[in-house]
């Protein structure tokens, strides 16, 4: 379609993206046009590529889903300096959060899916849970310390003391989101 955009000549192409990896198609289509050295051809400044507001809207939307869950982290480092009133302790919960988040983009590539708004919502969730079952393994093991327990006993005793009820959040999670990783949501089982 040749329309006017600012009082410029403008050609508006769109289509449909069939694929789930919009950003990844978005992508492609921006090395095609790169490739196709329009300013060598027109001239500089002669040429314009955009891309169309959908596509603006996602991109800016992927930005702060990534800039939410930076700042998530931040907040529950905060609340858990208050908390523990230490320095130390926060950064040995936070330490767990890259082991789920690799895990979670182990998930993503055995499957075939591509990040998306859907996945980060479900990375900031993950986030949550692990600091939460972090935060409850680490206060149980700092009561024992201060029984006097040594530090291997203390861990020992704590973490078979929470075994049972992270594994039991952590499945419940699981299994409550398994339909919405499977898409089997709204596509009728």
């Amino acid at each position: 379609q040749i329309s006017r955009v600012d009082g410029k000549r403008a050609a508006i192409l769109s289509g449909e993206i069939t694929d789930d990896d919009t950003f990844g198609v978005a992508a492609d289509a921006d090395q095609i046009i790169e490739d196709l050295d329009l300013d060598d051809r027109f001239g500089e400044d002669v040429v314009e590529v955009g891309a169309g507001v959908e596509s603006s809207q996602q991109q800016q939307g992927f930005s702060d889903m990534l800039a939410a869950v930076a700042i998530s982290i931040v907040i529950v480092y905060l609340i858990m300096v208050f908390t523990f009133r230490s320095l130390v302790h926060p950064f040995t919960i936070l330490f767990s959060v890259p082991f789920a988040a690799s895990g979670a983009f182990l998930a993503l590539a055995a499957t075939g899916r591509a990040l998306s708004i859907s996945s980060l919502i479900g990375l900031l969730m993950l986030v949550g849970i692990v600091v939460t079952n972090a935060v409850v393994l680490v206060d149980l093991v700092q009561q024992y310390r201060k029984q006097g327990m040594d530090a291997r006993a203390a861990l020992l005793r704590g973490g078979s003391t929470r075994l049972r009820p992270i594994l039991m959040t952590a499945i419940a999670t699981v299994l409550a989101l398994l339909p919405q990783a499977l898409e089997l949501a709204g596509k009728g089982g």
